[in-house]
């Protein structure tokens, strides 16, 4: 990163401020630095510099605050994830001169959130904004505190506790928010279990904190055996980002020297923690483990359909595709080919790159589908006793000489792969 730095690429100047600032890829801790780099990256024409910088300015990191310059900064690309989740929280507070404003404050959180990706720190800080805002309209909520009646719902918490998973460590503060709510029962009935939780993340959190650092810098050394040993212990304070990524590792087959079953077992233990988080991967993985057998597990395609589908619940092409194929080939479910073309549409409109294979598995259907027919309707005239003249028509008509061809076309696509993986 450094020499391309020198060599003056863009992202490489927003990536290095970016270690700098969190002190990651073994680089010591300096947000003063972080912000230079980050100011010259703007300065190269980077899009996404300035609403890091502008944060940067607005909570006197590596500096002190600056609200004027940060609403500069958050107006120069209003339309980046980071620069809508800060001027939420200026709109939020009447900072740098603008004046307070609740709901576009959280109009334009929502933007955030809807713009950022799982990772993206402004993700996690719009939630937590949007957590705040939703606490105190809780306050004021006469609906929510009816008399004699418990209730057990806060937007608030919900925004919280989805802000502690977001971005590159989670938001520790809104970990906290949510189980200050358990604790006292704001909003919420009280939940001490829970409480003691969310408290328990977070006094480990500096702990895990240092192993995800630890494990990241790993595995862009490429040493992902020692990558996975950290995650793995990072995995260990209920970090869900670590549980998944030790689960891929150990899958993957960086298991530091265990046996197979072992390591696959050690995955498999992961991908459920995980999957207890709402990781929709984690039930593809577990899903995999059922239909190929793997640690330990006998064959069980019935439970592998049953995780695929939790997995298709949550939109993932992957496990939608699954699910298309297994009701097409009758295969832990029975054959359905309405259902199966559904899924494969499905799969197809959340991702454009599932539209080709997507293609090829409706060919191999509609082979299934025909195919089954032909089989049919040979049948059928096996009882009448006019087996070879009835079957040379079928095979003359235009129709039947597409089948054929389809399956002949199938059978050498299917030769030349087995030939390739040779």
């Amino acid at each position: 990163f450094k020499t391309s730095y020198h060599a003056g690429n863009i992202d490489a100047m927003r990536i290095l401020g970016t270690f700098l600032r969190y002190g990651f890829r073994g680089m010591d801790q300096n947000p003063k630095l972080a912000r230079e780099y980050f100011k010259k990256a703007m300065e190269a024409g980077d899009d996404i510099a300035p609403g890091i910088l502008g944060h940067m300015h607005l909570l006197g990191i590596g500096g002190d605050p600056d609200h004027e310059r940060s609403l500069e900064l958050f107006k120069m690309f209003e339309d980046k994830p980071d620069s809508l989740a800060g001027l939420c929280h200026m709109h939020l507070y009447g900072l740098g001169g603008l004046s307070k404003n609740r709901e576009l404050a959280k109009s334009l959180c929502l933007k955030a959130v809807d713009k950022s990706s799982q990772l993206d720190q402004a993700r996690s800080y719009a939630l937590r904004t949007l957590g705040d805002i939703s606490a105190e309209d809780d306050l004021f909520d006469d609906n929510l505190f009816p008399l004699f009646k418990k209730v057990d719902k806060s937007s608030a918490l919900k925004y919280y506790l989805k802000a502690s998973t977001s971005g590159m460590l989670g938001d520790m503060e809104a970990l906290y928010k949510a189980g200050m709510m358990y604790k006292y029962g704001e909003g919420i009935v009280r939940d001490c279990i829970s409480a003691v939780s969310a408290f328990s993340t977070v006094a480990s959190q500096g702990v895990s904190a240092d192993n995800i650092k630890q494990a990241q810098d790993f595995y862009f050394k490429r040493e992902y055996n020692k990558a996975a040993q950290y995650y793995a212990l990072a995995a260990e304070s209920g970090s869900e980002l670590s549980q998944s990524n030790a689960a891929h590792l150990l899958d993957k087959g960086y298991c530091n020297g265990l046996p197979k079953i072992d390591c696959e077992e050690r995955a498999l233990h992961y991908f459920r923690r995980a999957s207890k988080q709402d990781n929709g991967y984690s039930f593809i993985k577990i899903g995999d483990a059922h239909y190929y057998g793997k640690a330990g597990l006998e064959k069980d395609p019935n439970t592998a359909m049953s995780y695929y589908m939790l997995a298709g619940d949550r939109n993932l092409p992957q496990a939608l595709f699954n699910v298309g194929w297994m009701y097409a080939a009758g295969v832990g479910a029975k054959v359905d080919f309405t259902l199966a073309k559904r899924y494969y549409q499905q799969a197809a409109e959340i991702n454009s790159e599932a539209k080709i294979p997507v293609k090829l598995a409706e060919i191999d259907m509609y082979r299934r589908i025909y195919l089954q027919r032909l089989v049919s309707y040979v049948g059928s005239l096996k009882e009448d006793g006019h087996v070879y003249r009835s079957v040379i028509e079928c095979f003359k008509s235009w129709g039947s000489r597409l089948i054929v061809s389809l399956i002949f076309a199938i059978c050498i696509h299917k030769m030349l792969k087995r030939s390739l993986r040779r």
